[in-house]
């Protein structure tokens, strides 16, 4: 029988035996080694001690994690929200006598794709011509369109020629699939009081007749190189005093109220012609955001 006769106690417990083949013994205590005894000749092993279980968070550990998971939560909705959507280049209601059209002009500075989108309002049962630059005419009740227009003046025209005895309404639609190419040659005012030096494009009135020509009477119409078109029911001489390529100061002198979003109708502008000296303000659609 071997007999204890020392016991000493450190950082590393340790039994020293004397007497027997048992000269010395190691404690271990904790983690995966157990409990056991190192023989010169054997190792006699204790079993496993069991691993406590996993500790719950505190409440004041969770707490401590929310703002943290709230900031995650808001990253994570902002990268996930899709990106918005550009407004048209026009979205309104135009309505043209038997016989007479009524067009848009846009102006680009590079090849640009748009989607093209026209139903009829009213009395448009039988059909409308429509005519695009590149394009040539279609006759048709409802139209749709992609098509690319390279740099330079392009217009999208529709006639009222099946409609002999009433006046034809049609919603159009001109949107840019590709608002980098669709850039306009300068500058547009995006707030009240802001305003542009750009060129006068095309002048005319409101409503055209047969192969594009003008209708008197029927009001004033204007387009500027930087896309901005501008209309009027009533004749605005200051305007019709213009021409083609004169250089004019462009102000955004008015935006309508509780316009739902992309809708930019209703706004009106105030232009001074260098030329003739003159300057006159009138309205970018014939009617105002919201409306008809």
């Amino acid at each position: 029988m071997t007999r204890l006769t020392a016991i000493s106690v450190g950082r590393s417990p340790s039994l020293t035996v004397l007497g027997g083949r048992l000269t010395k013994a190691s404690l271990s205590l904790g983690g995966d080694q157990g409990i056991g005894f190192h023989d010169e000749d054997r190792m006699t092993r204790s079993p496993r001690l069991p691993t406590p279980p996993p500790r719950g968070r505190t409440d004041e550990e969770w707490n401590s994690m929310k703002p943290l998971a709230t900031l995650l939560v808001a990253l994570i909705a902002l990268v996930s929200l899709p990106a918005q959507a550009e407004p048209p280049l026009l979205d309104d209601d135009w309505t043209i006598k038997p016989g007479a059209s009524q067009e848009y002009t846009v102006t680009l500075t590079a090849p640009g794709t748009f989607q093209i989108e026209i139903r009829g309002v009213k009395h448009a049962d039988k059909g409308f011509k429509v005519e695009l630059s590149q394009q040539g005419t279609e006759i048709a009740r409802t139209f749709r369109r992609t098509v690319n227009w390279s740099a330079g003046s392009h217009y999208l025209r529709i006639k009222n020629t099946e409609n002999l005895l009433n006046r034809v309404t049609v919603h159009v639609r001109l949107s840019a699939t590709q608002r980098s190419a669709a850039a306009p040659s300068s500058p547009t005012p995006q707030k009240v009081g802001e305003c542009v030096e750009t060129t006068v494009s095309r002048l005319g009135t409101r409503l055209q007749g047969g192969g594009g020509s003008p209708v008197p009477g029927s009001g004033t119409a204007i387009v500027f190189a930087n896309g901005i078109g501008l209309v009027s029911y009533d004749i605005v001489p200051e305007a019709e005093d213009s021409k083609a390529g004169d250089s004019v100061t462009l102000c955004l002198s008015d935006i309508p109220k509780d316009c739902p979003p992309g809708d930019d109708r209703g706004r009106t502008y105030t232009v001074s012609n260098s030329r003739t000296k003159k300057k006159f303000s009138m309205a970018n659609s014939q009617h105002s955001c919201g409306g008809a």
